[in-house]
């Protein structure tokens, strides 16, 4: 199999693939909203502690804010915005992503494949991910992706482990 296909990210695409990829992290953080929201008020109303209770609504503004301002601007930091189009080859070993000024190339072996509605996410560690746009692709073409994708990913290699530390 080898698939290349070519696209455009705009930056409201670039955002949602980190908030996909970060899925799970963001709704732990949003329950920590409301239950420090909750417990502000009920610190206010129900023991009279206006401080802890105002302390409290401000840590979760202030997470609020890192949810909205802070997730754009990761988004940016991880996936700067460069005027081309995005060229995505696909083969059996891996994936070869092509950006004016950028060329990486990810072996299947060494990331967590992640469907999403609008995404192929490569996973290189938690908060660190290659996106690739599905939109690009055609319908077969998805359908050999995911089905390289349901194969598994092939062991490592030998003579690529990882060094663990001492200590």
């Amino acid at each position: 199999m080898h698939i290349t296909v070519s696209y455009e990210t705009t930056p409201q695409e670039r955002v949602r693939a980190f908030q996909q990829a970060l899925a799970k992290p963001r709704k732990n953080a949003w329950t920590a909203v409301v239950c420090l929201l909750l417990l502000g008020q009920l610190e206010i109303w129900s023991f009279g502690d206006v401080t802890l209770g105002t302390w409290s609504s401000l840590m979760a503004l202030g997470l609020l804010a890192h949810l909205t301002i802070g997730t754009r601007s990761a988004a940016r930091q991880q996936t700067p915005s460069v005027p081309g189009a995005t060229e995505v080859t696909v083969t059996e070993t891996g994936v070869t992503v092509r950006r004016p000024g950028h060329s990486a190339e990810i072996a299947w072996w060494s990331v967590r494949f992640v469907e999403t509605a609008d995404f192929f996410l490569l996973l290189h560690a938690p908060k660190f991910f290659t996106p690739i746009l599905k939109r690009g692709f055609t319908p077969e073409q998805l359908a050999e992706v995911r089905a390289l994708a349901a194969a598994g990913r092939p062991a490592q290699p030998v003579g690529l482990t990882r060094a663990r530390s001492a200590g």
